[in-house]
């Protein structure tokens, strides 16, 4: 078991959760990686409600976050974020539910998947400020959110996939101590779309290990819909949970 874990997360670490930034020309360009295990929460629906943790066990997953970034000196930052929680598990439903159409009886024993894609594209106007920077982030998201029930035992197979688009501008601080920690706290409190919406904190602190490697730990918290076209119809979920990465610069 423990094996199989450290196979899992020192990839990660090495690969993914790895940033780099590199000069060229005045110019700046990053990737960075983070590591995730989010709780979720929130509900599908179409005409009627589904809640995912509630009624199918679904609960956390491991989930690795890849931001690439390009900065130009004194021009704004310019990244695309991409994201893709998936959330598994098989249980025997205590009630029936209907999904994609088709009805699952009380005692009928499942495989549930929940699958989550977004699109982050954005721009980030940096400004220094008295106790570190200060960023207004612009973005555009792209959601999309897709439920499936795979009944074996009835032959009978049912998925919901829900869609959708937003803008929204969000906020961002970090200190900028050259040496020992660094504290940094997010916010995106406001987005309007089609059929979408978006918003998300992030909370956490940065230490320096020697000359090239940053440890970044913190805990970041998500809410995103898609296919929203009514109160009866869409996908509204929550993701939150505490974060760590390793960053190296040269």
């Amino acid at each position: 078991m423990l094996s199989s874990i450290y196979r899992f997360i020192i990839p990660l670490l090495l690969f993914l959760g790895v940033s780099s930034s590199t000069t060229f020309a005045a110019s700046e360009f990053r990737v960075d990686g983070e590591y995730w295990t989010p709780r979720l929460g929130g509900e599908v629906k179409n005409g009627t409600t589904l809640q995912p943790h509630q009624d199918l066990g679904l609960d956390r997953s491991a989930l690795t976050s890849l931001k690439f970034s390009f900065k130009k000196e004194n021009g704004p930052r310019y990244f695309i974020r991409y994201e893709a929680p998936s959330f598994s598990n098989s249980t025997a439903l205590t009630h029936s539910l209907s999904l994609g159409g088709i009805t699952h009886n009380a005692g009928d024993q499942v495989a549930a998947e929940l699958n989550v894609k977004h699109w982050q594209l954005g721009i980030a106007e940096e400004k220094p400020c008295p106790s570190g920077k200060f960023s207004v982030i612009y973005s555009y998201h792209h959601n999309a959110v897709e439920t499936t029930l795979q009944n074996a035992a009835q032959q009978r197979n049912s998925s919901e996939r829900h869609s959708g688009d937003a803008v929204s501008i969000g906020f961002a601080w970090e200190t900028q101590h050259a040496r020992g920690l660094n504290y940094f706290a997010e916010a995106t409190p406001l987005s309007i779309g089609r059929n979408a919406s978006y918003q998300d904190y992030n909370l956490g602190i940065k230490s320096k290990i020697g000359k090239a490697l940053t440890l970044t730990t913190g805990y970041r918290g998500e809410k995103l819909s898609a296919g929203q076209q009514s109160d009866s119809i869409g996908s509204r979920l929550h993701l939150r949970g505490w974060y760590v990465f390793l960053a190296a610069e040269q």
